[in-house]
């Protein structure tokens, strides 16, 4: 099973903000209009989600913006023991299709394939994975963390029916 989050692409970094479940869940309602965020000033949301990051992130939003959006589909995790040599056992089954994995939760151990990362666990130099994830250790039982993320799409900010809604741009017209 998979549970799919949602980012504005401008806003997908190393360490992302907490995701939504929807473009439109970014849309804050505000005494002029709207912003593209999380909560409006002043709610008690608020001050769940650090009042920096409602400066930072929240900015205005007009009808017939276009807002840039990344999905990122969590496929689950599966654990491995690792060896030094590249060698490893799998404890679980990997998804059929994936673009990024991580390993125990360090994004920098971030990976386009588990190839990539078995290569990557072969090396000693400081920043290679085997250096990271077996410092002192030739082998050791770690957890996986797949993801598939999606390239940005556009949404086009309008209202429909009363409502503030992000529609998908159609190809045609991006």
């Amino acid at each position: 099973m998979s549970d799919t989050e949602w980012y504005p692409a401008d806003w997908v970094d190393e360490t992302c903000p907490p995701a939504k479940k929807a473009p439109a869940e970014y849309i804050v309602p505000i005494e002029t209009g709207f912003e593209l965020g999380y909560v409006r000033t002043g709610d008690a949301a608020a001050a769940k989600f650090a009042a920096h990051y409602n400066t930072i992130y929240n900015q205005p939003l007009s009808l017939g913006d276009v807002v840039d959006f990344i999905s990122c589909e969590r496929l689950g995790d599966v654990d491995v023991t690792l060896r030094r040599d590249g060698t490893y056992v799998l404890h679980g089954t990997l998804p059929r299709v994936y673009n990024a994995l991580i390993v125990d939760g360090d994004i920098d151990t971030l990976c386009d394939s588990f190839e990539e990362m078995t290569r990557r666990i072969q090396g000693r130099g400081w920043d290679e994975l085997g250096t990271l994830l077996l410092t002192d250790v030739d082998e050791r039982r770690m957890s996986m963390s797949f993801a598939n993320w999606s390239d940005p799409v556009p949404y086009l900010f309008e209202i429909v029916d009363g409502k503030p809604v992000f529609t998908p741009v159609p190809v045609a017209k991006q």
